[in-house]
């Protein structure tokens, strides 16, 4: 298929969402169907997970964790609108955010070796054949986010914690490189530098 199932990770504040919408109308230019989506979905769980992210419900990592898992299930299941059913349908699908985020934000407390695991060997979910990840130094997105935004998440108000989920990512996708097409790009150039990396990175 000349479709393809592509994420795009980063901390909140690197750009990915400018830059997500910039892919999609290139894609779209050379005349492929785009399907844009993003974690948490907009599905039953993923809106229970918005409210937990926003600390309107109390939880614990592990909990997270697994409501992820099963929002990531319904997300590439889903028989309406699930990844797997735009792939199926020609769409290239990009998503905003995918279990690598997981992996990253909820194992800054809990055991990340386990979160890996039970989202990795799950044969419901879907492999991307490219994930991107835009790197930007925490205290550049902290002040981004400081900003831009009236109310931060949970993950969005200590650039301690940011500097933590920076650091996992790094270590995630370092150690899932010989396994996943992995890209990290520098996301401190101009807006259309990190685009035109991340045109390269798709057309590979």
């Amino acid at each position: 298929m000349k479709n393809r199932f592509i994420v795009v990770e980063g901390l909140d504040g690197s750009g990915k969402s400018t830059q997500i919408k910039m892919l999609k109308e290139y894609l779209e230019s050379k005349g492929e169907k785009v399907f844009m989506t993003a974690e948490p979905s907009e599905g039953r769980i993923g809106k229970t997970l918005r409210e937990m992210l926003s600390e309107d419900i109390p939880t614990d990592m592990y909990f997270q964790a697994g409501m992820f898992l099963a929002d990531r299930i319904d997300h590439c299941t889903n028989p309406e609108n699930g990844i797997k059913k735009m792939l199926e349908e020609g769409y290239t699908v990009i998503s905003d955010r995918y279990y690598y985020s997981t992996f990253a934000y909820q194992g800054t407390k809990s055991d990340m070796d386990y979160i890996m695991k039970i989202n990795l060997d799950c044969p419901a979910i879907l492999r991307p054949d490219v994930c991107i990840f835009l790197d930007l130094n925490p205290e550049i997105c902290k002040g981004r986010i400081d900003t831009n935004r009236g109310k931060t998440e949970m993950y969005e108000k200590n650039i301690e914690v940011m500097k933590s989920i920076r650091k996992n990512f790094l270590d995630v996708l370092n150690s899932l490189n010989d396994r996943e097409n992995i890209k990290i790009i520098n996301a401190e150039g101009s807006i259309e530098d990190i685009q035109k990396a991340i045109r390269e990175a798709v057309e590979e």
